[in-house]
């Protein structure tokens, strides 16, 4: 999730055009949010049933009644173990910001047991505006306005409803639960808020249901975790990132020598604003914000917060000179962009293309300007510890899209309104977070029975961990989020299915 991995794609991107063109922009080799789904996906290929690929005549605009035109979503399927005849229930898995593939290797480790267990048949539509299902060949802002909002996603997925019953001819009796991670998560809650007829109940994962734009408590819990020795961290590493971003904050943004950063960090230009300082401030967060949102301690292969901070802790060097050196490293072109208006300009040039398949990151990049924010902002007043990055900043980064700080604010605030932050208005949801993730603060972690919403906080745990594969080295904690989450959607169906 979400906005440090966003940047880190759009900061690849636009790396690769310091040097090239847009059509170096739009067309790179796969990237650390690639690398990062990757470790998140199983090897269901190789063991399991995988999944049939179908398409279906989606509408557009579900806001215009008047207007019928279509578009072709495609979908995944999977009816190896559906007893369609003794009530098998159906498995709708939600899909995000990818296209349906990356969906499916996400969410179904776990999902494929239980739907075997259960008879489930299992069905994923594809996200608009990803992957091959586009309404529009481009993504000009007025269309993106109109048609790129959780209310078009959310009907969306009640056409599908209707339109699965009616190709796999499901019984009306028959009960639909929906799992969805991270965004996709969020849009799972939603839909069973917006529509209790349609699913029986909602597994959310890691899901963010408190739209904040200004989510500075990302960097809040980066460094408890950073000093947290039960999840790889330790005191010493939180002092050392501590004292190396203190130094490059100070020589950046409170002193004469921010000359010394470009020089050290080959900037692609010079200084001329704090927006191009804190172009160069956001390139350093999306380099390292991985190893506090996703590590898993329980996973020797995986520990990335413990390699993080072996690295700043290197003996022979300042943990600032080590921050040099980790992002030289990481960073193979020979400079760095620092040019704010540069940048901003080479974004809004790809709005007037069409996106690829494989193409996610514009939209996503919409998606948190104008309704779901996640930015990881990085303020003096709040006591951070990791590279300044302020919220103007991202004011003015989303002003690609010409998007209103105070219309984005008011159509937040009406969602969190309307779906209820982290107390969901809706019912049967049941959230599993892991505390190690950041996204947990913006989560549903509190039960509210009254509502049949139930919550499990998994101590240690990073995001969606609980839709990976099973390990032996999981710890007894996710072991036993697994079983509550079987355990629920079990109770669901049987207590749906014996009503009817």
């Amino acid at each position: 999730m979400r906005p440090s991995d966003m940047m880190l794609v759009v900061l690849l991107a636009i790396l690769g055009v310091c040097s090239g063109s847009v059509q170096d922009f739009m067309s790179l080799s796969p990237s650390r949010r690639d690398v990062m789904m990757m470790q998140m996906r199983t090897t269901k290929e190789n063991a399991s049933p995988g999944y049939a690929t179908a398409q279906l005549d989606q509408i557009v605009d579900h806001t215009n009644n008047d207007n019928n035109v279509t578009f072709v979503q495609q979908y995944l399927y999977n009816d190896t173990f559906w007893d369609r005849d003794h009530g098998g229930p159906v498995f709708l898995l939600v899909g995000g910001e990818f296209g349906a593939a990356a969906w499916w290797s996400m969410l179904i480790p776990t999902i494929l047991p239980l739907a075997q267990q259960m008879k489930a048949l299992i069905v994923l539509p594809e996200h608009r505006f990803f992957g091959s299902s586009f309404p529009v060949p481009n993504l000009h802002v007025d269309n993106l306005n109109k048609l790129f909002t959780f209310e078009q996603a959310i009907s969306d997925l009640a056409y599908f409803h209707g339109y699965v019953s009616s190709k796999f001819e499901v019984s009306s009796s028959t009960p639909w639960v929906a799992f969805g991670c991270s965004y996709s998560g969020v849009l799972a809650s939603f839909f069973r808020t917006d529509h209790p007829e349609l699913v029986v109940g909602a597994i959310v994962s890691s899901a963010p249901v408190y739209l904040k734009f200004d989510f500075s408590e990302f960097n809040e819990q980066a460094a408890i975790n950073a000093a947290d020795t039960s999840v790889g961290g330790s005191q010493a590493c939180h002092d050392a990132i501590a004292s190396g971003f203190g130094e490059f904050n100070d020589l950046l943004f409170k002193s004469d020598n921010a000359s010394t950063i470009q020089k050290l960090f080959s900037t692609c230009s010079p200084f001329t604003k704090d927006l191009d300082k804190m172009t160069l401030t956001w390139t350093l967060q999306a380099l390292f914000s991985y190893p506090f949102q996703w590590s898993k301690f329980y996973n020797p292969s995986d520990n990335a917060l413990t390699d993080f901070c072996n690295e700043i802790l290197a003996p022979g060097n300042s943990s600032f000179e080590n921050i040099v050196t980790m992002t030289k490293a990481r960073i193979s072109t020979p400079c760095v962009p620092s040019n704010f208006t540069q940048v901003v300009e080479i974004l809004k040039s790809t709005l007037d293309t069409q996106p690829t398949p494989d193409a996610w990151f514009m939209q996503y990049f919409y998606l948190e300007c104008s309704q779901i924010g996640y930015y990881a902002t990085c303020e003096e007043k709040d006591n951070c510890i990791f590279a300044a990055l302020k919220v103007s900043f991202y004011d003015e980064f989303c002003q690609v899209f010409d998007i209103s700080p105070s219309d984005r604010d008011a159509r937040m605030q009406a969602l969190n309104s309307r779906y209820g932050g982290t107390t969901p208005t809706g019912t049967n949801i049941f959230s599993v977070n892991g505390s190690f993730d950041p996204y947990h603060l913006l989560s549903a972690t509190t039960p509210n029975l009254s509502r049949g919403n139930d919550a499990t906080v998994i101590k240690g745990a990073p995001h969606c961990a609980n839709n990976d594969d099973p390990t032996p080295t999981d710890p007894p904690q996710l072991v036993l989020a697994r079983k509550q989450v079987a355990a629920q959607v079990f109770e669901w169906v049987t207590t749906t299915t014996q009503a009817n």
